[in-house]
């Protein structure tokens, strides 16, 4: 049985791509890359800042969880990273009243892609 990989984040051009290729990838996921395109129903003002994003402009979440995603800084990965900092860390229920509903897809509308993505 062959199991086909699939590399996913972090990867916005071709370069990203023949490099996941060339590292036994058989094919690569680009989602935050394909927001940033003119066919994209995305609101302008989130396309703008995904292309003016760089990695700094980004938090880690869900460490804790071994779920790691990057999200563009805004006051809820803000408070989320808090969260998992703190002594003895969190489990998701503690996290899950951030992420959940409108406050979630707030805080997960960019992510891998910042600074990788440099035009519409």
């Amino acid at each position: 049985m062959k199991i086909p990989l699939v590399a996913s984040g972090g990867i916005a051009d071709g370069r990203g791509l023949a490099a996941a290729l060339a590292l036994g990838a058989e094919g690569v996921n680009m989602g935050t890359r394909f927001c940033a395109t003119t066919e994209a129903p995305i609101h302008q003002d989130i396309k703008d800042a995904l292309i003016a994003a760089g990695e700094r402009d980004t938090n880690l979440i869900f460490r804790t969880l071994h779920n790691t995603g990057r999200v563009l800084k805004n006051a809820v990965p803000d408070e989320v990273v808090a969260l998992e900092r703190r002594p003895g860390g969190c489990e998701f229920k503690d996290i899950h009243p951030l992420v959940a509903g409108a406050r979630g897809r707030a805080s997960l509308e960019i992510d891998d892609g910042q600074g990788l993505s440099h035009g519409l």
